[in-house]
């Protein structure tokens, strides 16, 4: 008997809970699409009869059921700033997003299409590119702009949603919002973007001139390159020439150390290093750098001679160098410069020859610095390149 009691329970219970589960299933479920779509009609409405309770509740409905959108923030910002009651509070860590989402949507060339995509209806928070709301918002930002001062955070809110969204990062970037938690918020940013590093890589052509008794070897054409990085003020770049045309003049010069010097006009020499650059002035697309390096240096003297069975012979040095250097960039992410180095070298080390200079180093420069991210984020944060 208690067995059956037992089993008729458990029967009893499982219908109840399967009549539980099918009213589950047929529960009418509202997409973020009806949401979103039906909330901009009914906040517009509000607004007009200046229903300000019943918009900001449906504001709270709607992010409860969609989470925080851009047209959703834009609507908030409406509200708090048409009732006086905007706050930094209400920016929250993803604003410059739903700023940048914002004037992506007024940019679109084709809105119908892009919105059709399920991928940007997703990304403009489901409600239809520069049609009723947007309309709507634009015009009520517009209105409102004329209560705030200009140096207002108010004020360049209303400038942007109001139809110019040309000068707000702009505004930014100077001194007359920085208590502004926008500015801040900006400003970090950029920062972050601003240093990302930029990979460089760059051609090298100039002259090689010795001086003091190394001057008997003459002016060289020199050829190379260079490979590195930049972040900020920084330049970091591995280096590499070679100079070449026989010396002007003839030199003496030995195989080994010992032997007897003999006349050769013999010269193709080589530089291998590693440079550091540091900015000392920017303005707009001009830079000048102060540089410094150290490599090993040197050049070949005497050829081999394989029929007497002789091998060839350079003087080799350690090269420490300082100099500066100018660069102008190009819209291209491409720069020209122009750089002068003094070279300390000591050519007597491997005994080949007897005398030593320091020559200078005239180099013109055609370079390029990329890095796609960092040139997408700027571009997004409206930051003109000043370098």
């Amino acid at each position: 008997m208690k067995k059956l009691v037992i089993l008729l329970v458990f029967i009893a219970n499982s219908s109840i809970f399967g009549q539980d589960f099918d009213s589950l299933m047929t529960k009418k479920q509202f997409s973020c699409s009806d949401v979103s779509y039906n909330s901009v009609s009914l906040f517009e409405k509000y607004y007009k009869e200046e229903d300000f309770t019943s918009a900001s509740n449906l504001l709270s409905y709607w992010e409860s059921k969609c989470g925080l959108t851009e047209p959703l923030f834009r609507a908030r910002l409406l509200l708090s700033i048409h009732n006086n009651a905007f706050s930094d509070s209400l920016l929250t860590d993803d604003v410059l997003f739903y700023i940048i989402n914002y004037r992506n949507r007024m940019k679109e060339t084709d809105p119908n299409n892009q919105y059709n995509q399920p991928i940007y209806q997703e990304y403009y928070g489901y409600v239809p590119i520069r049609k009723e709301f947007d309309t709507f918002t634009l015009e009520a930002f517009r209105e409102l702009k004329e209560k705030y001062p200009i140096e207002s955070t108010e004020y360049i809110l209303c400038e942007f949603y109001g139809g110019d969204d040309t000068k707000l990062f702009e505004k930014l970037q100077t001194d007359a919002y920085e208590t502004s938690l926008l500015a801040k918020t900006y400003k970090e940013r950029l920062s972050e973007a601003l240093d990302m590093t930029e990979y460089n890589f760059s051609v090298l052509a100039g002259a090689w001139i010795p001086t003091g008794k190394l001057n008997v070897l003459g002016t060289h054409p020199e050829l190379g390159f260079q490979s590195g990085w930049k972040k900020r003020k920084m330049s970091y770049d591995f280096t590499a020439a070679f100079r070449f045309l026989n010396s002007a003049n003839e030199y003496m010069a030995r195989r080994e150390k010992g032997e007897a010097l003999q006349p050769t006009k013999h010269f193709f020499g080589g530089y291998i290093g590693f440079e550091v650059g540091r900015d000392i002035y920017k303005y707009k697309s001009q830079e000048i750098q102060i540089i410094a390096g150290a490599a090993f240096d040197g050049f070949t003297a005497l050829k081999e001679d394989k029929k007497a069975d002789l091998e060839s012979a350079s003087a080799n040095s350690y090269n420490f160098n300082v100099g500066i250097g100018y660069r102008y960039y190009t819209k291209k992410d491409m720069y020209l410069g122009v750089r002068i180095k003094y070279n300390i070298v000591d050519y007597k080390l491997t005994n080949v020859i007897d005398f030593t200079g320091n020559p200078i180093s005239l180099q013109l420069i055609i370079g390029w610095l990329s890095n796609v991210e960092k040139k997408e984020k700027l571009k997004m944060l409206g930051y003109k390149k000043e370098y």
